[in-house]
């Protein structure tokens, strides 16, 4: 396991390290540009050849050349789930030019500057012949998808880089083969240094300061003495040196504890990630002993912090922290890192990469394939907005949080840095057809003989003595009375009513 002793600011950016190293935003970009610096009054003299935004920790490249050493390029490239130091082969392709270098993987636990690539070149290598001549180059290693180096305008900036490298390279080798002819035929002074070095004695650190008085090689021989003269019995042998004493014995494994989740809940406020920073927006529950914080990282993922609450409810957190997180994962881009189980209510189970902060006591629980926290669409922010309980063990330790309310609460905060959950957004109303009048009219229209229009326009219509009524006009002359009905056998007549009929 990892043991990160970082501050909480520290902490965000080793888990964005990876993010930031290469995929800039678009207007970062735009102000990329190719830079070389010298240094020729340093011994040895070096210079350096960088692609980023000026003044920033924004870089894409960034080679190196000192004396008569390689040239060292690092280059932003997607590592994930690479170790560090791990071999891999790295292939350049554009228009004609096409290569497959050696490299090991580099920045995985930078604080700054790039996470990707480290590549040992020389000023001769094709690749920067073809750096100098093509608009772009793209790479990837292994795998990975392919990445995009802009060299449009490079050209000058890297010859001019090449031009130090070379000049610094030939002066290295004066000096050597100037101080070879001081020290006599058959031996140089990296030679004179590594015998010295097998020998190990004061009297052969001093026999090669005497032949070689200057350098670097010098300086490190000096202090090889002063350290050498500081220790009793330096020509002492190993074996009649007094043994180290014996390890401690492992402490002994503790009982898992798990305090429970308390009914405390969630609440929105801002969170300080270190002294003098601005806060970030997060979202916090407290279970008995341990808090669950969650905020949003500037790669708009979600990030889980526990922290022992109040100091001393839970019962031995830092060793049974420590002893939890020695299983390490396995797996992901830190293999090293503690694992951690969330475990839900509906019975699902995900495991996470965890890191104790020793600075301040915290647990960091983050997604193991991919630095920088967990994504918003995926099954552990779902999970936690959704379901009822959620518990964070690492046995011995243990911590379970109720999750009612965790909705508003998380959603709130994704929502303010803008990344993308689907399970906080609000379902759309479902749009009714507005219904239509029956006459299939538009509303204030009638139908007068299968046409549609206006009741003042359907009175012109039908005319003096007529009003349109039942999708027609009708008649507006008075009705004639009809005789009243008489019993059977009888009629009617006005003069004399029913009676019998003559």
């Amino acid at each position: 396991m990892i043991s990160i002793l970082l501050g909480r600011a520290a902490r965000a950016a080793v888990f964005l390290s990876l993010a930031i190293g290469l995929t800039l935003s678009s207007a970062w970009a735009q102000d990329m540009e190719w830079q070389v610096y010298k240094f020729a009054d340093e011994t040895p003299p070096s210079a350096s050849l960088s692609f980023g935004v000026p003044e920033t920790d924004h870089l894409q490249v960034q080679a190196t050349c000192q004396g008569a050493d390689p040239i060292a390029m690092d280059i932003g490239a997607d590592v994930s789930g690479r170790r560090e130091n791990e071999r891999v082969d790295v292939l350049f392709t554009g228009d004609a030019y096409d290569q497959s270098l050696e490299a090991r993987v580099s920045g995985l636990r930078a604080e700054v500057g790039i996470t990707g690539v480290t590549i040992d070149t020389r000023p001769d290598d094709p690749l920067w012949g073809a750096m100098s001549e093509l608009d772009e180059i793209e790479y990837k290693v292994g795998d990975k998808p392919s990445e995009t180096l802009d060299l449009d305008g490079a050209g000058p900036k890297i010859e001019e880089f090449l031009e130090a490298c070379k000049q610094y390279a030939e002066e290295a080798a004066s000096k050597e083969a100037a101080a070879a002819e001081e020290s006599g035929p058959g031996i140089t002074e990296k030679e004179a240094y590594e015998e010295a070095k097998d020998v190990g004695t004061v009297e052969a650190w001093e026999a090669f300061v005497k032949n070689f008085p200057s350098g670097f090689r010098a300086d490190l021989a000096r202090a090889r003495i002063s350290r050498l003269s500081d220790q009793d019995g330096p020509d002492t042998a190993p074996a009649e040196q007094a043994s180290p004493p014996p390890a401690p014995p492992p402490a002994p494994r503790l009982g898992t504890v798990d305090l429970g989740p308390g009914s405390a809940r969630w609440t929105n406020f801002n969170y300080g990630l270190d002294e003098g920073n601005t806060p970030t927006y997060a979202a916090s529950v407290q279970a008995n002993g341990v808090k669950l914080i969650t905020y949003c990282t500037p790669g708009k993922r979600l990030m889980a912090i526990l922290e022992e609450s109040p100091l001393g409810a839970y019962p031995q957190f830092e060793e049974r922290v420590k002893q939890g997180l020695s299983n390490p994962i396995g797996v992901g881009f830190d293999p090293s890192a503690g694992r951690m189980l969330i475990n839900y209510s509906n019975g699902a189970s995900v495991a996470a990469s965890a890191y104790y902060q020793g600075l301040d006591g915290s647990i960091s629980v983050t997604d193991p394939n991919a630095q920088g926290g967990f994504l918003p669409a995926g099954a552990e922010v779902f999970n936690l907005i959704k379901e009822s309980t959620a518990s964070f063990s690492a046995p011995p330790f243990q911590a379970t949080f109720q999750l009612k309310g965790s909705k508003n609460a998380i959603c709130a905060v994704l929502n303010r840095c803008g990344a993308s959950a689907p399970v906080c957004a609000k379902p759309k109303p479902v749009k009714r057809p507005k219904s239509k009048p029956r006459s299939g009219c538009r509303s204030g229209q009638i139908k007068v003989d299968g046409k549609c229009m206006s009741r003042s326009n359907a009175i012109s219509y039908c005319g003096p003595g007529y009003t349109p009524r039942g999708g027609r006009c009708v008649s507006q002359a008075p009705a004639q009375p009809q005789a009243p009905r008489c019993p059977r056998g009888l009629v009617w007549s006005d003069q004399e009513g029913c009676h019998e009929d003559d």
